[in-house]
């Protein structure tokens, strides 16, 4: 009989806590402290997450909505996935194969304590950026040089072809927000502190790190127009049950749902906005078998997904609010393929017919970390199906999004399970299928995977879908994920508020667009 073994990791303190993850709502208690209800000229937004600094170069995509207050990205994504000029008025690429890009950059702006903003402080930010070692710096990782060619034109040179990087510079991937030069000569002061040109900036007499973090309009800031609200709080609020209750209590605005709050959210009059967000499932990281031997088997892999009844698992935990899928990747982005949906059906006998085959008849371990919440109960159902074909899971659970992330990229551990936001196909491998991803901690390369990506970077967007989805049914088949579930995003409005708005190409809500009703 197989069991799924819990491990927490104990010993620190709960006001140390940090959340993993935009896209789930996990439980971790309510957070101490009481930064006040929300008024007319107040706006508050729920964060299901800690941020991991205030440093845009060291912090998670769950800060994305603070950072874009405090620091002016120098590319807006708008909802319907355009783009339009931010700090940048102007972008392209120079020549062909995507390995030369241009700005031009807004003239008269200032950073919030005056320094001028300029090519140069552009450039040295970017640079910034890839050396800080932090999530952002692996979209970067092609740059070679940033440099201003005058004072409003920034030129990078890339060391390979990367077709994304106009996204990559918004405020989705962090990489674009400004900082000031003076800071990054010192930039420990950054975990703490705001130094960008937004239209706020951090009160830090009003902000307690981890709780409750409060802006201001900065006075500097180039459109004045823009700022529409006299302070902005983010609260800390990592329980679902307990979010919710802040915002039927006026204490919050604005939040990030969660598939086990959404009726109840409805219910209370709150406006619940959903869009397709990712998916969540099984990410195999220990592809050649270096920990769990039975891994390096693709058939055993391909039997795992056999294994599972995703259509049950998607009923149970998410509702109407997600659904079952065997690809990791959401629909819309350029490497989904919905033909690929029918490539793993629900078939156990036929899991246990691919283990036997491979002589793993019986006796897979395998060893996966998560976070608490709603990934938790995923690796259980799935737990659950897997040990009806003799496939055990040992489950352990860290409760930090730093111990989270320790254990994932110290190659102990041989899955993980976290929900993954859709993204454009070539951030995706990154991040997941080539050697040097987050994902793919054990360096496993696949030829055929990395010469579709190689090409497919530097071809026009006219054929580069083919091959990112050529990309995707190689993936599939290889079997290096088990993907269960696509989940939505959810996002609970107050009456107080309008212009959030979500959608399946801006999965966060912009806050600079959020104005009282």
């Amino acid at each position: 009989m197989v069991r799924i073994v819990r491990r927490t990791t104990r010993g620190l303190r709960l006001g140390n806590l940090v959340i993993v993850l935009a896209a789930a709502a996990l439980a971790a208690g309510a957070c101490s402290g009481d930064p006040g209800e929300s008024s007319g000229d107040t706006l508050t937004i729920g964060l299901v997450q800690q941020p991991l600094s205030l440093d845009p170069a060291k912090t998670n995509t769950g800060a994305s909505q603070l950072i874009a207050l405090a620091y002016d990205t120098l590319i807006v994504k708008n909802p319907d996935g355009s783009l339009s000029p931010g700090i940048a008025t102007d972008w392209s690429y120079v020549g062909s194969g995507n390995t030369r890009f241009e700005l031009t950059i807004r003239e008269g702006v200032t950073f919030a304590d005056g320094t001028p903003l300029d090519a140069e402080a552009v450039a040295k930010s970017i640079t910034y950026f890839k050396g800080a070692n932090g999530p952002p710096a692996a979209t970067l990782a092609a740059v070679k040089t940033a440099k201003a060619l005058s004072a409003t034109k920034v030129r990078l040179d890339l060391s390979a072809p990367n077709p994304v990087l106009p996204q990559l510079l918004s405020q989705d991937y962090l990489a674009g927000a400004v900082i000031n030069p003076k800071a990054t000569e010192n930039p420990a002061q950054l975990g703490a502190d705001t130094f960008g040109a937004g239209p706020y900036l951090l009160d830090k007499g009003a902000t307690v790190i981890g709780d409750h973090f409060t802006l201001v309009p900065n006075p500097k800031y180039w459109n004045p127009p823009a700022v529409k609200w006299d302070k902005i709080v983010f609260r800390v609020i990592a329980n679902p049950s307990a979010l919710l209750g802040a915002m039927q209590t006026g204490q919050v605005d604005v939040a990030q749902g969660d598939a086990s709050t959404a009726d109840k959210a409805e219910a209370a009059g709150l406006k619940v906005l959903t869009s397709p967000a990712g998916w969540n499932g099984l990410f195999l990281m220990d592809r050649s078998g270096e920990v769990c031997p039975a891994l390096g088997d693709q058939s055993v892999r391909q039997a795992l997904n056999h294994a599972i009844d995703r259509r049950a698992i998607a009923r149970a935990l998410l509702g109407k609010y997600g659904g079952p899928t065997v690809q990791p990747q959401s629909e819309g982005w350029d490497n989904y393929d919905p033909a690929l949906e029918s490539r793993y059906p629900y078939d156990p006998e036929k899991a246990k017919e691919l283990l036997a085959s491979s002589g793993h008849k019986g006796g897979v371990s395998i060893s996966v970390v998560v976070t608490q919440g709603p990934d938790a109960q995923l690796v259980q159902a799935v737990g659950a199906y897997l040990s009806k074909v003799g496939v055990e899971l040992d489950v352990t659970t860290a409760p930090t999004f730093n111990d989270f992330v320790s254990k994932l990229t110290s190659k102990k551990f041989c899955a993980f399970t976290t929900p993954w936001g859709g993204q454009p196909a070539f951030i995706q491998a990154g991040a997941l299928f080539l050697p040097g991803g987050v994902g793919n901690p054990f360096g496993v390369i696949d030829e055929q995977v990395a010469d579709l990506v190689r090409r497919a970077a530097a071809a026009p967007a006219e054929e580069s879908g083919e091959l990112y989805r050529r990309m995707q049914a190689r993936i599939v088949d290889l079997a290096w994920f088990v993907p269960v579930v696509r989940t939505d995003t959810l996002y609970y409005v107050g009456d107080g508020v309008t212009g959030v708005e979500t959608t399946g190409a801006e999965q966060i809500p912009y806050p600079l667009n959020f104005r009282p009703s």
